[in-house]
């Protein structure tokens, strides 16, 4: 049979989903939400719709997301005006949001040793450089 992108790219990321989303129900995380947590750790306060958009979720799915890890005590959201009358949210992780996202970055650290293992660095380097110029040909915006 012959080999196709489609099916390629879609084994691997089955594979690297089902790895991920082991090591996120043992950290008692849904899907979503590690994506979140390891944003903020990133760019703390970050507004709600930047999130949604660097997610690549809708604002209203981002919202919903938010909603269940604000009740769970993992993040916060603080209103900001961003003119008069006009308010934004920013979101930030609690201390146990940055607790969680300790233990999700070793799990992170982890997938990304198991998965590039047996790569050579340029190796891994041209796989980042292509999995980059795909996203673009797609019409994706490549993230690092």
């Amino acid at each position: 049979m012959e080999e196709k992108i489609f099916l390629s790219l879609m084994r691997a990321s089955n594979a690297h989903h089902d790895k991920a989303r082991i090591g996120f129900r043992a950290l008692g995380l849904s899907d979503g939400q590690p994506k979140v947590l390891y944003v903020l750790r990133r760019t703390p306060g970050i507004f709600q719709k930047d999130l949604a958009k660097y997610c690549s979720v809708t604002p209203s799915t981002m919202a919903v997301l938010l909603s269940k890890m604000e009740n769970r005590g993992l993040i916060f959201r603080e209103d900001y005006m961003v003119s008069p009358g006009n308010y934004a949210k920013k979101v930030y992780s609690t201390d146990l949001g940055n607790q969680k996202t300790d233990e999700l970055e070793l799990l992170i650290q982890n997938l990304e040793e198991t998965t590039l293992s047996g790569l050579t660095d340029e190796e891994v380097e041209t796989l980042f450089s292509l999995l980059r110029r795909i996203t673009v040909n797609l019409g994706g915006t490549p993230q690092d």
